[in-house]
This record gives structure tokens, C-alpha cells and sequence, in this order.
């Protein structure tokens, strides 16, 4: 194991907690929740449950944090963990979902919902945003969407991990900072 492309649990819980604290995402009406599970249920019947390390949530939109300590866990054959974020974008989207309608006392409301996801291998830092459709979710409660679609956006671009924002930089830092901050002004304006 090559000790410079690895930290400590501890220490990468730690750095991502504090780079959501710093601009704020742990402050009224916005709440940082540590492994929360989420559930989707396709059909009516629970598909997968999902447990980020991190979510904010709010009605129609939220933002989940998942971090891999170790870069040697995340292959290409495996699509670098991509398609774990993709899981627990989808669970914390549908939860989103159930919750709203619990509080409401309705059982069958679907509104659009925009996500979030902030992924942290070592020091490298990557963000996906998408917006699911209300269609999609109507879709999903009769089966696996035959019609809809999401489409996530990454930025950096590349799905490689090394290809993230290096918080171990300077200029990576501050990026990686200013983004954090649209996403809390995102959350925050939309009078969630």
C-alpha cells in the first residue's frame, strides 16, 4: 500500500465534516446527518438502501457526502465507486420523497428532486449534480424506468480518481471550497 494515496478513516471523516461545517451546511434550516440509511423502493417494494457518510436534506433537494479512505479500493472495472454514488443519490432522493409525503399525510406526491453528491478518495475531491424528474419517480413506483432518465454531471470531468480536486493544493482547496458554498446558497435560496 503506498502510503501517500491513503489516510486514516478518522482523518479524511474528519477533513470532509469540517470542509461542510466551514461554509456552513450544518447551519438553520440546513442539518448535516451522519449515516443516515436511505431506502428506494422500485415497484413498492424496497430495492436497495444506502448509507452515506454524510447528507444535508432539504424538501426538493439534497446533498449526500461519500468518501473512500483509499484509492486501491476504487478499480476502473468497478467504475471507480461511481456507481455506489449513483445508489445512494437515487435512496436519498426517493427517502426525500416518503418523508415529504409522511409530513403531508399523503402517500403518492412526487416532485422533482436536484441532488448533490460530493465523493473524497485520499484528498481527491469530485461533484455530481442531477435533477430527477417527477415523471421518473411516478415510473419508478411501477418498476425499473422504461421511459425516464437521469443524466448525473461530474466535475472534474474524468471518473478517475486522480482526476478529482486535490484538497492537498492550494488552488484545489479553494475550488473545491467555492463549490461547497454554491451548493449552500443553492439549498439555502430556494426557500426549501
Amino acid at each position: 500500500m503506498n502510503a501517500l494515496l491513503t489516510t486514516d478513516e478518522t482523518y479524511t471523516d474528519t477533513l470532509v465534516d469540517d470542509l461542510l461545517r466551514i461554509v456552513g451546511l450544518n447551519t438553520f434550516p440546513l442539518a448535516i446527518r451522519n449515516h443516515q440509511e436511505y431506502r428506494m423502493f422500485i415497484g413498492g417494494l424496497p430495492y436497495l438502501a444506502a448509507d452515506p457518510e454524510f447528507s444535508i436534506k432539504m424538501i426538493d433537494t439534497a446533498m449526500i457526502a461519500v468518501e473512500d479512505k483509499h484509492l486501491e479500493y476504487t478499480e476502473r472495472w468497478l467504475g471507480y465507486g461511481e456507481c455506489q454514488i449513483v445508489a445512494e443519490i437515487l435512496a436519498c432522493a426517493s427517502d426525500n420523497l416518503r418523508q415529504y409525503n409522511k409530513y403531508n399525510k399523503t402517500t403518492d406526491q412526487t416532485m422533482e428532486q436536484t441532488m448533490y453528491a460530493v465523493r473524497v478518495i485520499s484528498t481527491y475531491v469530485t461533484f455530481y449534480k442531477t435533477v430527477i424528474p417527477e415523471l421518473y419517480f411516478k415510473e419508478l413506483s411501477e418498476g425499473l424506468p422504461q421511459e425516464q432518465s437521469i443524466e448525473i454531471l461530474r466535475w472534474p470531468g474524468d471518473s478517475f480518481p486522480l482526476d478529482g480536486l486535490n484538497l492537498g493544493e492550494p488552488e484545489g482547496r479553494r475550488e473545491v471550497l467555492e463549490i461547497l458554498v454554491k451548493i449552500h446558497k443553492h439549498l439555502t435560496e430556494k426557500g426549501n
